[in-house]
């Protein structure tokens, strides 16, 4: 959930975005805390909604369940917001990620037996 600040654009009058928000499976949401500088201070989790709001200390939360967020922690303003590939270019200068998957949760799915793949 790295979000880049554009440096033009609509969301460039807030000055940094503490945490992320973002629609998750079986009811839960992704989360991630940042620092000022865009800096993850935390890996993404699956959370409830309520334990993530318990984590957020956040002025500002952002992404597509950042307003459901925000009621639950009472005093952050909520940026509402998805990944917009426009963007790219606020990026384009950053390290690229390495090419493999990742997965904020564990599958659902089982081997025979229970097992975990």
């Amino acid at each position: 959930f790295r979000y880049e600040r554009p440096q033009k654009g609509r969301y460039r009058q807030f000055h940094q975005i503490d945490d992320v928000a973002m629609t998750g499976g079986h009811g839960e949401v992704y989360f991630q805390r940042f620092d000022e500088t865009g800096v993850a201070m935390t890996p993404p989790q699956s959370l409830p909604p309520d334990i993530a709001a318990k984590n957020s200390s956040a002025q500002y939360i952002a992404g597509d369940v950042a307003e459901g967020l925000v009621t639950l922690v009472g005093s952050a303003q909520a940026i509402t917001l998805l990944p917009d590939a426009r963007h790219w270019a606020s990026i384009a200068d950053k390290a690229p990620l390495p090419a493999r998957p990742f997965y904020v949760r564990g599958p659902d799915a089982k081997l025979p037996g229970g097992r975990m793949p």
